[in-house]
């Protein structure tokens, strides 16, 4: 037994008897128990724990000490006790748009594709808490198809990141901006809360075309236009390593809320600027 693992055994007996005292059988019933520890082992770490006063003993129940529960946090805070690591899922495919004439593809090459349509689904399909999607340019339809399969998420936010100038100066309707309408109106049939930003063209424009859900990713250079998903030659990686879209959700929020304006919140109300 390592010393780790006998610390980490001491910190659950301690833990165990910490809201409701036990006799000394029943910890090592408890402790040993659906796990892979022995019973000699947790006995051993039992009396340890008793002789360096971390158990106290009162009417044959054994409870955590005022020591015990010191010692319980100092582990807490300065030891990391071993543990099983969690499989990486790395999952990591490739999505493309061939041109119709460039068809058909060699089998040896079209069973290891997908299309980049159904990815940029997949990853509205897979959001559970948040969608970020980044595309300087927005067809409403297509935005639509992307989310057909897709019952409404009601307690998934949706952030949009756009440098499409026709979302801020179509206004035919009396209402507002009638294209700011319609998006709002697909989003609020999807999603619980959602947001749209507006890179202004004279400052920057948002050129990175991305799906990132908080379990999925999908980096392409298709735009969310038809002739992006069914006429020109596009490329992308859809990936699920955690930490890769940790970090561009982060790199995906700051430019939304530091270098862009709010031009639609389902949470306000507001149809149009």
């Amino acid at each position: 037994m390592t010393v780790e693992n006998a610390v980490g055994i001491i910190k659950d007996i301690l833990t165990a008897v910490e809201s409701q005292p036990l006799e000394f059988d029943d910890i090592v019933e408890a402790m040993t128990s659906g796990s892979s520890l022995k019973r000699t082992e947790v006995e051993s770490m039992a009396r340890l724990a008793k002789r360096f006063g971390f158990l106290r003993e009162e009417d044959g129940l054994l409870s955590t000490s005022i020591t015990g529960n010191e010692f319980v946090k100092y582990i807490e805070s300065t030891i990391v006790l071993e543990k099983k690591e969690e499989p990486v899922v790395d999952e990591t495919s490739l999505s493309v748009t061939i041109p119709p004439f460039c068809l058909p593809l060699p089998l040896s090459v079209k069973n290891q594709i997908n299309t980049t349509s159904s990815t940029m689904k997949r990853v509205v399909a897979d959001a559970q808490r948040e969608l970020l999607i980044v595309t300087p340019f927005l067809d409403v339809p297509l935005l639509q198809s992307c989310f057909e399969n897709v019952k409404r998420k009601r307690d998934a936010v949706i952030r949009i990141l756009t440098s499409d100038q026709k979302i801020v100066k179509y206004r035919e309707s009396r209402d507002g901006n009638m294209l700011l309408n319609e998006i709002k109106k697909l989003l609020k049939s999807r999603f619980k809360h959602g947001q749209v930003f507006y890179l202004k063209e004279d400052m920057s424009i948002a050129h990175a075309k991305i799906f990132c859900s908080d379990r999925s990713m999908f980096i392409t250079s298709a735009n969310i236009k038809k002739d992006s998903i069914s006429e020109n030659f596009e490329a992308g990686i859809y990936t699920e390593r955690k930490d890769i879209i940790r970090i561009m959700r982060d790199v995906v929020m700051h430019v939304m809320e530091s270098g862009s304006e709010t031009i639609l919140d389902l949470d306000s109300g507001a149809g149009d600027r």
